[in-house]
């Protein structure tokens, strides 16, 4: 009876255990329970399942400029992200606002060693108010960032090739802010947390949000990015670190 007992209550905690990570979606389980993503201020969520929607209540008009090629995506499962190769592709989101403080929280991976000419734009906000390049050099890569019109160069050299790499970029209220993490050349695992004083608020000229190209059309067929996205969130407030790590806990659920 009593091992009757004892397996009954394991049994238990195991479906109560499996539930929980079931139902994990944008929470992470710290050692003080699960932190929420609250989505207040969540603009876009794009998601790539065999499709290209906006999965917020904000329904972002989404569009891709050529044709969709679906690849395995950062949950390791097929057709969860998209293939971008380069002129004429990119995804463009409208009707995003004009905001003073935007985050943009995303997952990328390119595909091949960069050129020392490349500079992939991976996203740009309200032309060129706030976006972010991966400019190429000897095979290794700088993340560069355009804000208002100021360009500021991570100090890191990163390898952003071949792996699954997120990153996290925060603009306006008076600081700027980068989260990333990727793999070195040597697959040394590098990450940047980096927190800055910026010029105060965007200043957007557009409310259209480009993913995989810059905005400006002088420069667009230099910038389209060769490689995939996936998971992209639009935020107008900062997110803290506890929320970064529930997305990234959620999105690497397989």
């Amino acid at each position: 009876m009593i091992k009757k007992h004892i397996c009954t209550v394991v049994l238990i905690l195991y479906v109560l255990t499996g539930c929980e990570y079931e139902n994990a979606e944008e929470k992470y389980y710290d050692a003080k329970g699960p932190v929420v993503v609250n989505n207040n201020g969540l603009l876009a969520h794009i998601t790539f399942d065999k499709n290209i929607s906006d999965k917020s209540e904000n329904k972002s008009a989404v569009a891709l400029q050529g044709d969709a090629e679906y690849v395995k995506g950062v949950d390791g499962k097929d057709s969860s992200a998209i293939k971008l190769s380069g002129y004429p592709q990119c995804i463009a989101v409208s009707n995003i606002g004009y905001n003073d403080t935007l985050s943009i929280f995303l997952w990328f991976k390119t595909e091949q060693a960069l050129t020392k000419n490349d500079k992939f734009t991976l996203f740009d906000y309200g032309v060129n108010s706030f976006s972010m390049q991966i400019d190429g050099s000897t095979g290794s890569t700088l993340l560069n960032t355009i804000h208002n019109n100021e360009k500021t160069t991570m100090d890191d050299w990163i390898n952003s090739f071949n792996g699954w790499n997120y990153l996290y970029a925060e603009s306006g209220s008076g600081k700027f802010k980068v989260v990333y993490k990727g793999v070195m050349k040597n697959n040394e695992v590098i990450e940047i947390d980096t927190e800055n004083e910026s010029i105060g608020v965007l200043l957007p000229v557009a409310d259209m949000l480009y993913i995989g190209r810059s905005g400006g059309q002088n420069t667009a067929s230099e910038t389209y990015f060769t490689g995939s996205i996936d998971n992209i969130r639009v935020y107008n407030r900062p997110l803290s670190k506890s929320e970064l790590l529930a997305l990234i806990n959620n999105d690497t659920q397989h």
